[in-house]
This record gives structure tokens, C-alpha cells and sequence, in this order.
């Protein structure tokens, strides 16, 4: 829990939340329609949500056998059982945000599916999840901390290469909406 309160987690998802309303109330009603990138960078923004907030809920999972199994000291304080995993507040919020951000983000990429087709939709999903998952966790948890840069550029690459082999694969491909279901 104390990763989320390091200010590289605060100034990342309040960058989140201002990112979600600027595409919501600016740019979805405009351009959604007409550009794949919309629904899925909106989708991929909050499902990077819940990317950081799985991590941080498993992570208490893992630790709830160990809290709750007796009284112990934390901060030369003792303790209930479950004080610090089952029984805090964080664990329970940190579910809410991703069953309501895992559910949110469904929506924009069904969206996105309705619109452009599954053909187009979840190649190019699949790299903006990557792309927003893999700075979401770099920067909620510092996982760059101990990267040099052999390391970094050997990251940075395969990313690239993985984009590149998508666009490869995808290039040339017309969008073909979804048919319109039956009304019966």
C-alpha cells in the first residue's frame, strides 16, 4: 500500500484521471467515430488502472495468510489480525477500482469492436494496453529503478519490434464495422 502513496503514484493516476476526461469530454464526442485510437487509448488509459491496482490488490492477497493468522507488531504497535490486509480500507478499494475500471474499459472496447471491426481493434489494442500497462507499472512502482541502459534500449526494442509486428501484420487492412445486430 505504500507504493500508491509514493507522489510518482499520486502525480500518474491524477495524470490518469485528467487524460480520461479530456478524451471523454473533448475528443470521444468528435473523433471516436472516425479513428480506432480513440476508444482504445481511452480503454487502454483505464485498463492500465487496473493493471496497478491488480498488482497492488494481489500483493495484499499474498500477504493476507501471514496478517491474519494472529496479533502482530507493526511500528512498534500491535496489531489485530487482518489489520493491515482484509480488514484496511486500501484492499477493499482497490478491488472496487478494478472490477468498475476493468468493466469501464469493456465498454470502450466493445465500442471500438462495434465500430472498426475485430480485425483492426485488437492488434492495435493490444499495443496501446502494452504501451500505458508497462509506464503505469514503471512509474506506480519504480520498476525502471535498477534498468541501465543495455537493459533499457534491449526493453525499448522489443516493444518496437512488437508494435512494428503488428502494424506489419494489420497493414493494408481496411476497417469492416461490426454488422449491425437485428432488432426482432
Amino acid at each position: 500500500a505504500e507504493v500508491f502513496l509514493a507522489p510518482r503514484a499520486y502525480v500518474y493516476l491524477s495524470a490518469l484521471v485528467v487524460v480520461i476526461a479530456v478524451l471523454v469530454i473533448f475528443v470521444e464526442p468528435r473523433y471516436a467515430e472516425r479513428h480506432i485510437l480513440v476508444w482504445l487509448t481511452l480503454c487502454s488509459v483505464i485498463s492500465s488502472m487496473t493493471v496497478v491496482a491488480c498488482r497492488g490488490f494481489s500483493s495484499l492477497v499474498t500477504q493476507a495468510a501471514s496478517d491474519c493468522a494472529a496479533e502482530h507488531c507493526v511500528d512498534d504497535v500491535l496489531r489485530p489480525p487482518c489489520s493491515q490486509t482484509l480488514a484496511h480500507w486500501f484492499f477493499w478499494l482497490l478491488l472496487v477500482v478494478i472490477i468498475v475500471t476493468a468493466v469501464w474499459s469493456a465498454y470502450y472496447l466493445n465500442k471500438a469492436m462495434q465500430f472498426f471491426g475485430n480485425s483492426e481493434t485488437v492488434p492495435v489494442y493490444y499495443c496501446t494496453f502494452m504501451l500505458m500497462s508497462i509506464v503505469g507499472g514503471a512509474l506506480v512502482f519504480n520498476e525502471f529503478e535498477t534498468v541501465r541502459g543495455a537493459q533499457l534500449a534491449m526493453f525499448l526494442s522489443g516493444v518496437v519490434l512488437a508494435i512494428l509486428g503488428v502494424w506489419l501484420i494489420t497493414s493494408g487492412r481496411h476497417s469492416s464495422p461490426a454488422p449491425a445486430l437485428s432488432q426482432s
